[in-house]
């Protein structure tokens, strides 16, 4: 199963929460994601064919799928760590809508090699009942090969469970970003490191390159 694959189906779910009372608890979020992977399967099984020819359909799905998933504000902080205190207001805006376009131009791209397969939830586990973390696991299982293991960390904000970060593997995305981005501003600018999210292929990707020699050490 390819990698993009599981990339691709962990993160473009269709809607992470429900609507629900101002004081009333949010529905555990594995059930949400298991209803959203299947109606998403489903979707993408009948309009593959018009996905692969056009692309502005595609990113108009990623768009719809991708932007009310992710806590990109949380996200960004995490990612650049201590270098996102040192940003002023502009700078941090900039970033995170730098990082959420090159996420969704990467997603588009792993769209392209979707093949189906399952995605099944365990159930959402609270870090502390007084902390708004929690975490999702779940298994990519493919029609041949072993079974990927995924897990989603969610913050709780507004009511809502929202995904900061993602592991395929074993490999935390929010880390592998944040060693490379911090390598990048430790040599260079601010304006260097946007300028190389804005032109980095998706091939490039340091999240997928861990991440594929991670599987790859577990195939041997």
């Amino acid at each position: 199963m390819s990698l993009k694959r599981v990339l691709a189906l962990s993160l473009l779910l269709p809607g992470l929460w429900l609507t629900t009372p101002a004081m009333a608890e949010p529905r555990p979020a594995h059930e949400t994601l298991q209803e959203a992977t299947d109606e998403l399967l489903e979707r993408l099984e009948a309009d593959e064919k018009r996905f692969r020819e056009d692309s502005e359909a595609l990113q108009d799905l990623v768009d719809e799928q991708l932007v009310p998933l992710i806590d990109f504000e949380v996200s960004s902080q995490w990612v650049l760590g201590r270098h996102w205190r040192g940003l002023d207001g502009d700078q941090q805006e900039a970033f995170q809508e730098e990082f959420k376009r090159m996420l969704m131009r990467f997603y588009a791209d792993a769209l392209l090699e979707y093949d189906a397969w399952d995605l099944r939830f365990d159930d959402m586990r609270r870090d502390n009942p007084d902390k708004p973390f929690a975490s999702v696991r779940a298994q990519a299982e493919p029609d041949e090969g072993k079974p990927v293991d995924v897990r989603f960390r969610l913050i709780l904000r507004n009511g809502e469970w929202r995904i900061f970060d993602v592991s395929i593997a074993g490999v935390s995305a929010v880390k592998n970003y944040r060693s490379t981005f911090g390598q990048v501003l430790a040599r260079n600018d601010f304006s260097t490191l946007i300028d190389q999210m804005r032109d980095m292929d998706p091939e490039d990707d340091p999240v997928m390159k861990a991440t594929s020699e991670e599987m790859e050490d577990e195939e041997e």
